[in-house]
């Protein structure tokens, strides 16, 4: 096998590879058996038919041909090594010559692992400053991390720089009832807690038909924070009646629904259904 290197720019080089015909006899030999698996010929196993035998029945051009990516793919490693050359990434090899019983050539081109050259680092000097540090900044450090250690205690002493501080706002459940001159209105009330205003959203109530449903404002309302539904929120839950629009009718012949509510600014993110702020209650 011959080798000829020739250096490129950019950290590349290009091999330029001869295998006589002797160098490329183990690789035809073996062409031959997988042809002779592939395609058995009469006579013979499969993957045991001679080199000659197999020429005669497939012709040598395909025997050279199927014999071509195992040869580059040793060889190529072979004058890698014969060259101590290391290469990064996958290499692109052009074929210059393949003909039966004739030498077989290709190029390679590769990219080099890069070369670095240290330069005189021993001669370096790093000249170093001094560092003082204050009484004030060492104390600083201490004080901070006594603040990040600290025990928190609850206490009704009056608040002082530097403690922590919570407030409980309370914030019931309140009933607004609709001024009566609205006439699309009136008899109906809305959910309230603190600032935010409370509706009924079909997905929550009565398989969907909030416009059915009836509060009964002597029945209890609770609140609890729900972390699983729209990002988490807040809900009002109480209990209603399915009935329509139809507050004259007897509460006792009605049967009972769990009514849930959820913030108005909140409404119409889980689908087009209907949404109710103003409630018609039972008398």
């Amino acid at each position: 096998m011959k080798t000829e290197v020739k250096n490129l720019d950019k950290s590349q080089v290009e091999l330029t590879i001869e295998l006589s015909t002797d160098d490329y006899r183990p690789f035809l030999n073996k062409a031959a058996q997988v042809i002779s698996q592939n395609s058995p010929l009469a006579g013979f196993r499969p993957g045991k038919a001679d080199l000659q035998t197999v020429i005669n029945k497939v012709g040598k051009e395909k025997v050279w041909q199927e014999a071509l990516e195992p040869a580059v793919q040793k060889t190529l490693v072979q004058a890698l090594d014969q060259e101590k050359l290391i290469t990064v990434g996958s290499p692109q090899i052009e074929i210059i010559k393949l003909a039966p019983d004739n030498p077989v050539i290709y190029k390679a081109t590769l990219s080099l692992l890069p070369t670095v050259t240290l330069g005189d680092y021993q001669s370096l000097e790093i000249k170093t400053q001094p560092v003082e540090i204050s009484q004030d900044q060492i104390q600083k450090v201490i004080s901070d991390i006594q603040k990040m250690r600290a025990k928190e205690t609850l206490s009704d002493k009056k608040a002082a720089k530097g403690d922590k501080i919570e407030i409980d706002f309370p914030m019931p459940v309140r009933k607004v009832v609709a001024d009566e001159r609205i006439a699309d209105d009136k008899g109906k009330i809305a959910i309230q807690r603190g600032p935010v205003i409370y509706c009924a959203e079909w997905v929550d109530n009565n398989t969907g038909n909030v416009l059915d449903l009836l509060i009964d404002t002597d029945k209890p309302f609770t609140t609890e924070f729900v972390p699983s539904l729209l990002n988490g929120t807040q809900v009002i839950r109480t209990t209603g009646y399915l009935a329509g629009v139809k507050p004259e009718i007897n509460a006792e012949e009605l049967p009972e629904e769990r009514v849930t509510l959820i913030p108005y600014a909140l409404w119409n993110n889980r689908g087009p259904g209907q949404m109710r702020v103003w409630l018609p209650v039972i008398d």
